[in-house]
């Protein structure tokens, strides 16, 4: 029986600043997906990190370190912009950078965590649908600097099943899966 590799603080750290994903720092540590979302969430209780570096990873919402219901849902990094606008705001107009049945990255709304939004998505030609919309949460929002665009993590928290079939049709056609 081998013992588990002994991984060291520092680099790991320097690993999730550094922008690995999640099969990168899984791949190189010899970590399950379980293993990953244990060995993050020891360094967001000893306050090695911030939960927030850990969110605002390329993929942030799927291995939600507050949810053990999203270990199963593959995240999906976009290889286009699409567009995103809050319902009862249409001027707010973002981007959405990345998605899964469970939620989507924003950049350019801003938001607040736990505000409840009513998010419109464009598909575009990627789907004969013209918009999916879905109630969502804002779990975590920041903006780096006052020039910069806000990102935020939203989890879906209603979605007709429509929309639903829409959102995995579209998932299908446009994404990049780590």
């Amino acid at each position: 029986m081998t013992s588990p590799r002994r991984i060291e603080v520092h680099e790991i750290v320097k690993d999730v600043r550094d922008g690995l994903t999640d099969h990168e720092l899984m791949k190189k540590y010899g970590l399950s997906a379980k293993g990953l979302k244990s060995t993050l969430q020891k360094l967001v209780d000893a306050e090695i990190i911030e939960l927030q570096e850990v969110y605002r990873r390329p993929v942030f919402y799927d291995d939600d370190l507050d949810s053990d219901s999203r270990r199963g849902t593959p995240r999906h990094y976009l290889a286009l912009l699409l567009p995103v606008y809050d319902a009862d705001r249409r001027e707010e107009q973002g981007w959405v950078t990345d998605i899964s049945e469970l939620g989507v990255g924003v950049m350019g709304v801003d938001a607040v965590p736990g505000e409840k939004r009513t998010l419109v998505v464009i598909p575009e030609k990627f789907s004969k649908a013209e918009q999916i919309v879905f109630e969502a949460e804002c779990h975590w929002a920041e903006r780096e600097s006052s020039d910069a665009e806000p990102t935020a993590g939203f989890k879906i928290t209603s979605i007709s099943e429509k929309d639903l079939e829409e959102l995995r049709r579209f998932i299908r056609v446009v994404t990049i899966e780590n």
